[in-house]
Parts: structure tokens; sequence; C-alpha cells
């Protein structure tokens, strides 16, 4: 379950960003940028979350966010995530995806990851640099910040890499 964030990924720093990263083989973002409130890992076939999410997020306003420090972690998978992260979070945004993470697993689902709000711009393989080094590159590069209105949820199904299929897409008032 994921949150759209209307980001330009034409946008000149990333562009910049981009070219400064010759040296490393990234696997960059293009569109589609969101933060994920939630990695389902399993949820039976009998349960439907549409009606959690819908309960959640139909009616809240939306959120203001400034997406202001890129940083790097690594994922489960390995691979290393650069992302944008925001410096400060609205405690009711963090509170609200936590209600929802944890009305998910209390209906079935499994959800093993933490809740890590950050938009990835970009994938690297963690064996073509280590965590450290990309950490330290990216503590040298500055951006600039950018506050956005988060407005939009989708809940996508994905079988393998391929979305299987989209479950809910609105709007938040």
């Amino acid at each position: 379950m994921e949150i759209y964030v209307p980001f330009n990924s034409q946008e000149r720093w990333f562009t910049k960003l981009k070219q400064d990263f010759n040296c490393v083989d990234v696997l960059w973002q293009n569109g589609f940028y969101h933060i994920t409130i939630a990695f389902i890992d399993d949820l039976p076939e009998t349960v439907d979350i549409v009606p959690i999410i819908d309960e959640h997020f139909r009616d809240v306003s939306s959120y203001n966010i400034t997406l202001d420090c890129l940083e790097a972690f690594t994922a489960s998978n390995g691979m290393h995530m650069i992302c944008l992260k925001p410096s400060k979070i609205p405690n009711d945004f963090i509170d609200k995806a936590t209600e929802v993470r944890k009305e998910i697993v209390n209906a079935g689902g499994i959800v093993s990851s933490k809740f890590l709000p950050h938009v990835t711009i970009g994938r690297v393989n963690g064996n073509s640099i280590k965590l450290s080094d990309l950490q330290s590159y990216l503590s040298t590069l500055s951006i600039p910040s950018f506050s956005m209105t988060l407005s939009h949820i989708d809940y996508r199904i994905f079988k393998g890499d391929a979305l299987y299929e989209k479950m809910l897409n609105c709007d938040v008032s």
C-alpha cells in the first residue's frame, strides 16, 4: 500500500545527481514515486483490506511533507536504496500508518518490514558498492528541500515483479 508522491524526475538537481552517479550502476526509479505504507508479505485470500485502508484514509486531510534528506539504506533483498526522506514526519501521518499496519496484521496479513517513510529514487546492487561508501558520497551532495501534499493512495498487488491488480485508487480529501 503506497501513497503517491508528486515528484518530477526532470528536476535539475535530480538530473545532476544521476550524472554524478555515472561511476555506479544505479537503477533509477522512473516515475511512480511513492511512500510505501506497508509491504504486505502475505494476506489470506479471504481478507479484503480495502475497507481498512478506506476507513483510515478516506476522510483525512492531505499530508504536507518536506523531503530534505538524501540517504541510503540496504533493503531486505540486499539492494541499496537511494532515497529522499523527510527530516520531520507529521505525527498524524505516522499514527495513521501505524494503525493501518496493525489492522492488516490483525486481519491475518503479514507485514514484516518496518515503516520507514522515504521515496526511493534509485537502487544499487549491494555487491557493487559498500553501503558506507554510498552513504558517505551522498552526504557530500546537497539537494533542495521541497514540500508536497500527499493526497493520493494506491493499493496494488504484485506477483513477483509484475503488477497483478490495482485494488484501490483514491484521492485523500
